[in-house]
């Protein structure tokens, strides 16, 4: 590298296979919005060719465990831009189910709460709409848990024994309604 060879030129001297990444954000994704498969793993290679120059003289980063090293080269820098609605238009839709699925899983608990806080016992309102009922012994406090996410136990935490709750799961599309049957 220090005689005037590419990137491209010095690895192939040492029967290395070069790799050309077209567009990565910092986010490791690609210009599709897809992740770029396959990078160095403990490597921040992303802060470190996102602070280089174009064609700037690079440090190689070392790989921890392994003993050897990243060399990069960054080709061109292109201007962050507002992508146009038919490059976007599949992940606004994906976003925009997810928002209205959030939405009426959250409008339906809150009905199911309201009808457990008037006196319908728990196993009615998850019996008429037949939903899935699951015993949880032994949750602690401290994290996730049991399948259960980190607010999910906090929101269990806050609720007093006898009382019903309901919260975000594992993703915005799902919902949690619970009741709490036992303090230790």
């Amino acid at each position: 590298r220090l005689g005037g060879a590419t990137l491209a030129d010095a690895a192939r001297k040492f029967n290395l296979k070069p790799r050309t990444i077209e567009a990565i954000d910092r986010n490791g994704k690609d210009m599709k919005g897809d992740t770029v498969p396959d990078l160095p793993q403990n490597v921040d290679v992303l802060s470190a060719a996102f602070a280089a120059e174009v064609h700037g003289e690079n440090e190689p980063i070392r790989v921890p465990n392994n003993g050897g090293y990243v060399w990069f080269d960054v080709d061109s820098i292109a201007a962050a831009r507002d992508r146009p609605l038919d490059e976007v238009k599949a992940q606004v839709l994906a976003r925009w189910r997810e928002d209205e699925i959030a939405n009426q899983l959250r409008a339906k608990a809150t009905a199911m709460l309201d009808k457990i806080k008037a006196g319908t016992s728990f196993a009615d309102v998850t019996a008429a709409d037949k939903l899935k009922v699951e015993w949880r012994p032994g949750i602690k406090r401290g994290g996730a848990q049991n399948a259960l996410s980190a607010p999910a136990v906090t929101e269990i935490f806050r609720t007093p024994q006898d009382s019903a709750g309901a919260v975000e799961g594992a993703s915005p599309a799902e919902r949690m309604v619970f009741r709490v049957t036992e303090i230790k």
